[in-house]
C-alpha cells in the first residue's frame, strides 16, 4: 500500500517500520572440515578468482542457527550441531571468506532516530548504457538518506529506498539528488506505510 507521486513528490504521510538488516558473522579458528554429499555450490566469493564454495547440510545448518542469532559462537554452534568447536570455527571462517555471510550491521531503527517516513522512489533513465547506470548506482549508494539501491528490469531501471524526515525533506531529496542528474527521464515516488522483512532461510535441496 503507497501512496504515489510521479515525477516529484509531495503530500504528507507518515511511515511505519524501519531499517536496514545484515547478515551475520561468528567466531574464528582453525580445523579441518571437507565437504559432504549432497552439496551445493555458493556464487563467487569476496576476492576475485576464487572458486565457488561447495555446500552441503553441516553448512546450511550453520548458516541457519546464525540467521536465527547472529552472536552464536563457535562453542555454542558446535554444541547445537553436535561437531567439534574447531568444525565450527573453520566453516564459519570458510563461509565469511566467500562472502556466503557476511559482517554483522547494526541494525537501526530509523523511526526512532528520527527519520520516520520511509520511500521507495522509482528511477528511469534516459540512457542504459553501462557508464551511465554504474554512475548513477554510485551516485545514490553514496548519498545521505539512502537505504537500498536496485538496478531492475522492466519498466522502472532503479528502485532507490530512503528515510527522511518528512515529506519536505522526500521532495527535496528527489529533486536534489535524483532529477537532478541528466541521465535521470523520470521518477514515480511511493511513501511506505509498513515495512517488515521475512523470516525465511535457504535449506539444502533434496
Amino acid at each position: 500500500m503507497s501512496d504515489v507521486v510521479r515525477d516529484g513528490a509531495g503530500g504528507g504521510a507518515r511511515a511505519g517500520g524501519g531499517g536496514g538488516g545484515g547478515a551475520a558473522a561468528a567466531g574464528a579458528g582453525n580445523a579441518g572440515g571437507g565437504a559432504r554429499a549432497g552439496s551445493v555450490r555458493a556464487g563467487g566469493g569476496s576476492k576475485r578468482g576464487s572458486r565457488a564454495l561447495a555446500l552441503d547440510a553441516l553448512d546450511f545448518e550453520i548458516v541457519r542457527l546464525l540467521s536465527a542469532d547472529p552472536t552464536r559462537t563457535n562453542k555454542t554452534l558446535a554444541a547445537e550441531l553436535g561437531v567439534a568447536e574447531s568444525t565450527c570455527a573453520y566453516r564459519v571462517r570458510r563461509l565469511r571468506e566467500s562472502a556466503v555471510i557476511r559482517p554483522l550491521r547494526l541494525e537501526l531503527d530509523h523511526t526512532q532516530l528520527g527519520f520516520s517516513l520511509h520511500a521507495v522512489i522509482m528511477v528511469v533513465l534516459s540512457s542504459h548504457s553501462r557508464e551511465v547506470v554504474d554512475r548513477f548506482m554510485r551516485s545514490m549508494v553514496q548519498t545521505p538518506n539512502v537505504l537500498q539501491v536496485m538496478n531492475l528490469t522492466g519498466r522502472y531501471d532503479f528502485l532507490v529506498t530512503v528515510a527522511v524526515h518528512d515529506a519536505e525533506q522526500l521532495r527535496t531529496f528527489v529533486l536534489d539528488h535524483v532529477t537532478v542528474h541528466p541521465s535521470v527521464r523520470g521518477t514515480e515516488t511511493h511513501i511506505i506505510f509498513d515495512m517488515r522483512e521475512g523470516s525465511w532461510t535457504p535449506e539444502l535441496a533434496g
